[in-house]
Order: structure tokens, then sequence, then C-alpha cells
């Protein structure tokens, strides 16, 4: 077996950002997926880069980062990222205020950002519907990317270095550390010695380490989503995050006013499903409307069935059409979306002996924050 500076488990975008920065370190990289292509999170979900929505410090730095990276790769080859900004919109007087507190935030560490009038809004964005509206706060710079192109884009750039290679359909069952290297075993028999091994397998590392794995502390979290018949005749531009995202993500919580938003202004079967709205048009001119969060423990994952529940579906698009005057609802694929979330941490990472480094459980952040943290998180391990 000729050795190989570093093996990749997984083709998602943690492992495919880690097979990245790997690269540009000048390590020799071998990158296996179980599937044909990757499958799982990171094809399920918006496209949606927000660092505006990422809590204030690490993470946030994390988006700003991952923002540049993806704008460098796609001066290389196209990954459908667009710069066309993110939107939010405040539904109450109280989520606006919120807005106007975020927005002396960003100005104050010189991220490009517009607090909007309500007429201002409408302008921009004029298939919302006036009475929702309050006002608006706008970030220029952040871009949008197509979650079933992108991920696959990246990994034929990097199959233009020499030191990569990308080996699909196949399963590891095995990895272990020896006093040469860290021999990878496959399905099929096959064996790798490496140096050192990433394993970016999302939930999916019980395999390997299955004692592990039910210690972790990692849950599966399950969304519905929503996309409509294509609408070309229509334009909605960047990313519309609204109310409902305004009190559930985090960059918003270090608002003062924050505290003052009121419970009883969302419904409680909203509140059950962990809904809140999210609008963002495709290429083709269809409308990605989400999402829905349920959530089961590691090892108890069975729990969240694979059925589509149209209840939940019915919640977000009468939330939806609230939100937004669109001509048309028809609805042409539902499914669900999975990844895998911890429960205390921002992200699972761990080390077994020197050289097996797990890194999973980032959550829903994955798009936003992965190509930024995994540089971090690279960088940190070859500085030990």
């Amino acid at each position: 077996m000729q050795k190989i500076d570093a093996i990749v488990i997984g083709g998602g975008a943690i492992g495919t950002f880690h097979a990245l920065h790997l690269l540009r370190a000048g390590k020799t990289v071998v990158q296996i997926e179980r599937h044909s292509k990757p499958y799982s999170s990171t094809v399920q979900n918006f496209g949606q880069v927000v660092a505006s929505g990422m809590k204030r410090g690490f993470w946030q730095e994390m988006g700003f980062r991952s923002t540049e990276i993806y704008k460098e790769l796609q001066q290389h080859i196209d990954l459908g990222i667009r710069n066309n900004g993110s939107l939010y919109v405040a539904s109450t007087p109280e989520e606006f205020q919120v807005l106007v507190e975020t927005a002396e935030y960003f100005a104050s560490i010189g991220y490009p950002n517009t607090l909007l009038s309500k007429a201002e809004t409408l302008a921009k964005q004029p298939y919302l519907q006036t009475n929702y509206v309050q006002g608006g706060l706008f970030f220029p710079t952040e871009v949008t990317a197509e979650p079933r192109f992108t991920i696959y884009q990246i990994q034929q750039l990097l199959s233009s270095f020499n030191n990569y290679k990308l080996v699909t359909n196949t399963f590891i069952n095995n990895v272990e550390e020896g006093s040469n290297g860290v021999v990878v075993t496959d399905a099929y028999g096959t064996k790798y010695l490496t140096e050192k091994v990433f394993v970016c397998t999302g939930g999916e590392f019980r395999a390997l380490f299955p004692q592990l794995f039910l210690t972790s502390n990692l849950m599966l979290v399950k969304l519905n989503m929503l996309l409509t018949e294509p609408m070309p005749e229509i334009k909605l531009p960047g990313s519309i995050l609204t109310g409902l995202t305004i009190r559930r993500y985090d960059g918003f919580k270090s608002a003062a006013s924050y505290a003052k938003l009121k419970p009883e202004e969302v419904s409680q079967s909203l509140k059950d499903y962990g809904v809140h709205i999210l609008f963002k048009q495709a290429l083709d001119g269809s409308i990605i409307i989400g999402d829905s969060h349920e959530y089961a423990d590691a090892g108890n994952e069975e729990s969240l069935d694979f059925f589509n529940d149209n209840h939940i579906n019915d919640l977000m698009l009468n939330e939806a059409k609230r939100i937004l005057n669109l001509p048309s609802w028809a609805i042409r694929y539902q499914w669900n979306g999975f990844y895998a979330q911890h429960k205390t941490e921002e992200v699972f990472t761990h080390t077994i002996g020197k050289n097996i480094h797990i890194c999973c459980g980032i959550g829903g952040k994955g798009m936003t924050t992965s190509a930024g943290f995994t540089e971090q998180h690279i960088a940190g391990i070859y500085s030990r």
C-alpha cells in the first residue's frame, strides 16, 4: 500500500471542504463517499449562505470566511453561487427593532447592510404581502448556492488537483491506527494506508465507532421542505428570511430588544414543529419554501419516520401565503431533509488516538460555515 497523506470519509460539505483545505496545504488526499454522489443534508438544504444569521463571534466569522471561499471558488468554476444578498423581513414592530439593533452591530464591525423601511422593503421585494411587512434588513454581500449542483462542482474542481482522488460507491467498515499509520478498509476488502483520517459522515459513523456514536450527544434533525412549480415570470432575488427566522436565528438573540419579542404572536403549532419560513428562488424559477424541525437522539433515529407530514406542510404553506403573494402555490415536490446536530456543542469533533479525526454534527449552519470552519480545523490539527 502506498501511504496517503489524508483520507476523508464522506462526500458532503464538511468532507469536501476538509479535502479542499488539505489539498491547499499540499497534502495527497483520497475522499471516499459511500453513495455514487453526496446524498444527504448537503443536497437536501436551501442553499442559503447567511453569515448574518450566525451566532456572534466565532461562527459568524466562519460564515464570513465561508462566503469569501465560495466567491473564490466561483472564479474558477461555476458553482451556482449568486451574490444577490439576504433580506430579513420583520412582521411586528418588535421584530423590526431587533433588526434596527442588529444593523447597528453589523455597521460597527464593518459588515455591509442596509436597514429598510416598510416602503423600501416592498420596493425591493414587491411580492411580499403589504400587511405582513414592518421593515427589513438587507445584506448585499451574502450569497446563495444550488445544493444539488454546488457540491458536485466543487468536487469537479478538486479533481483538477493531481494529488486528489474521489472514490464513490464505497462503504468503509474499519478504521484502525497502527504503528505505521492508519489503515482504512472498505467493504470490498481494499485497504488504504494513510497518515490521517477525517471521518465526516454526519450521523453515520456508528458503523465504525458504535459506542462513541451512542454517547456522542448527537441528535438527528428532520426537516419538511417544499418546492413550487417554476415561475420564471417572477423574480425573487437572494434569500428571503422572515419574522419567524428573526426569532429563531442566533445572530439576532444578542440584540437587547430580542427579549421583548412576544411569544404569543407565534401559534403553538408552529412552535411545536420548529417552523420558520424561508424562501429562495432556484435557477429554474421554482421557489423553495421551508422549513420545520423535529428531533431524535442518536440511536433512536427511527422515531423520525420517513413520512412527509402533510399537516406540517400545510402549516408552512399557510404561513408562507401570509408573507408572499405569488401567482401560484402549486407544489411540485415535498421532501424531508435530515442532518446531525450536537445537543450542547456547535459541532462534534473527536480525535481517536492521534490521527483519526471525527468531525460532524454541525447542524443547520453547515452550508453557511463549513468552508471556513474546516479551514480552521485542518490548520489546528496540523499545528499540533
